[in-house]
């Protein structure tokens, strides 16, 4: 995506309504260290597994667009996309795996960064000393597919000299 598309994306995107949402570790609830918000058809609340919390927004016509484009170019439909919004680089997510892309059918997961520049990292499963670290730029494309989720974790690490903020799509399949 050139860096004007990015920054046009960017900014339109920016007045939805994120939210901080409760996150359960070990039996103790947190806030989340990011803000995220969902798009999707209306009918998408009550399949969507882990976002339930807030009513999806309706596909904007730039982001039904992009969506498109992604089924084209992947052959690979989404359902819906989480939006992070990561305010400075205080803001993170700690190391997982997705689990709604773990199952049979549902293992493409297309994430477009927007905004500042940020650090991703993906470690091996059985063996944390085998990485592999991507700087992601506004307008960059990330995808993972096939057995990526099985076999890696992922992360965007806190990052205390970024101070601008920066907003990641993830197309998803519920």
């Amino acid at each position: 995506m050139s860096p004007q598309d990015s920054h046009r994306l960017f900014t339109n995107l920016r007045p939805l309504p994120f939210y901080q949402s409760d996150i359960e570790v070990r039996g103790k609830t947190y806030k989340s260290p990011r803000l995220q918000c969902w798009m999707a058809n209306p009918e998408m609340k009550s399949k969507a597994e882990l976002y339930t919390r807030e009513d999806p927004v309706p596909w904007s016509n730039d982001m039904l667009a992009i969506k498109n484009e992604l089924e084209e170019m992947f052959e690979f439909g989404f359902d819906y996309v989480l939006m992070n919004l990561y305010r400075d680089g205080k803001d993170y997510i700690s190391l997982h795996s997705d689990r709604e892309a773990i199952s049979n059918g549902k293992n493409v997961i297309a994430s477009l960064s927007l905004g500042a520049s940020r650090r991703f990292i993906l470690k091996n499963n059985k063996d944390p000393t085998k990485k592999h670290e991507f700087l992601l730029v506004s307008g960059s494309l990330l995808v993972m597919a096939g057995t990526t989720q099985q076999h890696w974790k992922h992360t965007v690490p806190k990052q205390l000299k970024v101070n601008d903020p920066r907003l990641n799509l993830t197309f998803r399949k519920s």
